[in-house]
């Protein structure tokens, strides 16, 4: 941590230190998310268990192999459709006749 990072913590700025590790990227800082991604492709790390630890998850839904760990809705498989509404009146017993 630098200084610049210690008073955005003081003065309750939390909200600027992804820019501010951007700034410090030739220091060594990085989010976690890019720490994982680099992880994922020197195959340090799981890409199931990256996903799990990831802030922004879109990034890696690409890599993930176990589609258990994926949103609802999110499996490679679409979605079923819907089946039609029934004609007003069908099907409720009574006869209009």
């Amino acid at each position: 941590m630098n200084r610049a990072i210690a008073k955005l913590i003081q003065t309750e700025q939390t909200h600027q230190i992804p820019a501010q590790l951007q700034t410090g990227k030739d220091q060594g800082m990085q989010m976690m998310d890019q720490a994982l991604l680099a992880a994922i492709t020197a195959k340090l790390v799981d890409p199931d268990d990256a996903y799990r630890y990831a802030v922004d998850r879109k990034k890696f839904e690409r890599f993930v192999t176990d589609t258990t760990v994926l949103p609802a809705g999110m499996s490679a498989a679409p979605a079923p459709a819907a089946a039609p509404a029934p004609p007003k009146g069908a099907g409720t017993g009574t006869d209009a006749s």
